[in-house]
């Protein structure tokens, strides 16, 4: 039995006793993760209030308490906070960051700005702790989006019929060993390989972007649909908050290493999300690609 057969008689959300929880925060970027976590929360009977910089990503929360604000508007976003009585805040999907030459903080945002901008300049997992460290110290506990969907977060396994071969595995561990030196670095959280030579390294552009420059690389050193090669790995930087932002996998993802002609993916257990796991082992499946969760290296 493969594991997304035991998965699916295990799948559904554990639901807490909500009566004693604080009111809680999103604050959401793109992607699926933060729709499935606003109707998880919701689900469970917890009082959720949605936050997003971006207006058209309102639209995607209709029927939930939204509220949208731009990035320099620190104050406004603090005092409905403390109206709310927001005491939890969960922080999901992809957000970019702002050109903070043109910000125009108001008051509060002011204050906090010089820390922020010296932290930006170390990196992004310095800025994310940056900004964790505000909300912490108005008494806001930052949770990580597992607290609201335990079953983000892979244990060991794999969940596909397609198993990794002897090769794929070798080139597993030697991504797992990239990705963690790129990680430390503060670069990315994926790579690709294919017979031992490193094919593409996620940066700022995100693992679909790199994904698709794979798919446009010389048919001599990668695979295809009809000769699969390569595999994706992501997993966590050593250093990172890892209440938010760890690396994720989709649907999407799976279409996208398709397209490249990868024999499969390869995530962190217990350090990755998979993001709506029936999709993606569907999709796998469907495509012909293995999808594994290891400790990797």
């Amino acid at each position: 039995m493969t594991a997304s057969a035991a998965y699916a008689r295990r799948s559904k959300t554990v639901l807490p006793d909500t009566a004693s929880l604080p009111s809680l925060a999103l604050i959401a970027g793109s992607g699926r993760l933060p729709q499935l976590l606003a109707q998880a929360a919701r689900a469970q009977g917890r009082r959720i209030s949605v936050f997003v910089f971006d207006p058209l990503l309102a639209e995607a929360f209709s029927g939930f308490d939204t509220h949208v604000l731009n990035f320099a508007q620190v104050g406004v976003l603090m005092d409905l906070m403390k109206k709310l009585a927001i005491g939890e805040l969960v922080m999901a999907g992809k957000i970019h960051r702002p050109d903070f030459s043109k910000l125009r903080p108001d008051a509060t945002g002011m204050l906090m700005l010089p820390a922020i901008l010296a932290a930006a300049a170390r990196g992004d997992d310095a800025l994310i702790s940056a900004v964790v460290k505000i909300f912490e110290s108005r008494g806001i506990k930052i949770i990580p989006p597992e607290m609201i969907m335990q079953e983000l977060v892979p244990v060991s396994a794999q969940w596909t019929v397609r198993a990794p071969s002897a090769v794929d595995l070798i080139d597993i561990e030697k991504g797992f060993q990239v990705a963690r030196a790129l990680g430390a670095l503060d670069i990315g959280q994926g790579v690709v390989v294919a017979d031992g030579l490193v094919l593409a390294a996620e940066a700022a552009e995100g693992t679909d972007a790199m994904l698709m420059r794979v798919a446009q690389l010389p048919d001599a050193i990668r695979g295809a649909q009809s000769r699969r090669r390569g595999v994706l790995v992501k997993c966590a930087k050593p250093t990172q908050e890892r209440r938010v932002d760890l690396p994720a996998i989709g649907p999407d993802t799976v279409a996208h290493a398709d397209k490249a002609g990868l024999s499969g993916i390869a995530v962190e257990a217990g350090g990755s999300l998979i993001i709506d796991r029936d999709a993606v082992i569907a999709a796998a499946d469907r495509f012909g690609l293995f999808v594994i969760s290891t400790g990797g290296a």
